[in-house]
């Protein structure tokens, strides 16, 4: 017939809380009176990442420009040109139009 193990206690089991609340004390006595220590100050979470469009995209793009549009051809389409968001750094910069195969539905 067997029992069962019985934890074994050991010192510092015994004395780890009791040196703990020794090292840690939350009143400091200065005289005959004893005075609270002052509160640290409040966590200041960081500021919400900003939403929408990067500074300067509310700027509108430059007028289009005059592009001679090619002759037609059999099955391509003429995508005419654009202006492109670049980034706040380089603002909007012209795409050329260009030939696309027309799609078959």
């Amino acid at each position: 017939m067997q029992t069962a193990p019985r934890a074994m206690i050991t010192r510092r089991m015994l004395f780890a809380p009791l040196l703990g609340a020794l090292l840690t004390p939350a009143v400091v006595v200065a005289g005959d009176t004893a005075k609270a220590q002052p509160m640290p100050p409040p966590y200041r979470y960081p500021p919400p990442p900003r939403r929408g469009p990067p500074p300067g995209a509310y700027r509108r793009p430059p007028p289009p420009r005059f592009e001679r549009r090619p002759p037609p051809r059999r099955g391509w389409v003429w995508v005419p040109g654009r202006w492109e968001w670049a980034g706040p750094r380089r603002g909007y910069i012209w795409r050329q139009g260009f030939w696309a195969r027309s799609r078959r539905w």
